[in-house]
């Protein structure tokens, strides 16, 4: 009797992983892209409109109350640009998906969205930064495929890549950014 062959999910693992890291990549690279575009010098000063001071601005005389209202009315809009262009971004590779994968891991919205949130930050820095939690939260997608290969079962997207990419983020402000920086500047690796 001859056995019937089940395909493994590593058979074709090469390409889940790129189906899965080309739109999440895709998709930070862009959150990048207008971060830097939109704040190129990475600081906020009294006389920029930025995205995030656009229905708002501190006046010296604006009341506590006022101050709040505005700040909350600016982080909505900003986090609604952020989260409507991450949906868009979403939703094509959702389209993506259905037509070239349609039996291949799935990540939801959420996902998209913190990843694009979390390298957003560290573009506001600079790119060393942008670049360490890039490659954390590839590699906590990475620990996941792994894990999703071992287990054979659905798994969060979420938990190593998080934990990867909030530690390196900091990790790379608070040590290694303080310790490369002025070595770069006094021409220290040339």
């Amino acid at each position: 009797m001859a056995e019937h062959y089940q395909p493994s999910l590593l058979d074709d693992l090469g390409e889940e992983v790129t189906g899965i890291v080309a739109p999440v990549s895709l998709c930070m690279a862009v959150t990048v892209l207008l971060v830097r575009l939109l704040n190129p010098e990475g600081i906020s000063s009294a006389n920029t409109v930025l995205i995030a001071s656009i229905a708002y601005q501190e006046q010296a005389g604006d009341s506590s109350g006022k101050k709040f209202g505005g700040a909350l009315l600016n982080a909505i809009i900003f986090v609604g640009v952020v989260a409507g262009m991450t949906v868009v971004l979403f939703l094509l590779f959702k389209y993506k998906e259905m037509i070239d994968l349609p039996d291949s891991i799935k990540l939801g919205l959420g996902d998209f969205i913190f990843y694009s949130m979390l390298v957003g930050r560290a573009a506001m820095y600079d790119f060393m930064t942008v670049f360490s939690a890039y490659l954390a939260i590839i590699a906590g997608l990475g620990l996941t495929l792994l894990c999703l290969a071992l287990f054979q079962k659905a798994l969060p997207a979420l938990p190593f890549s998080i934990v990867l990419g909030v530690a390196f983020y900091f990790l790379t402000r608070l040590t290694l950014e303080p310790f490369l920086i002025p070595l770069s500047t006094h021409l220290v690796f040339y």
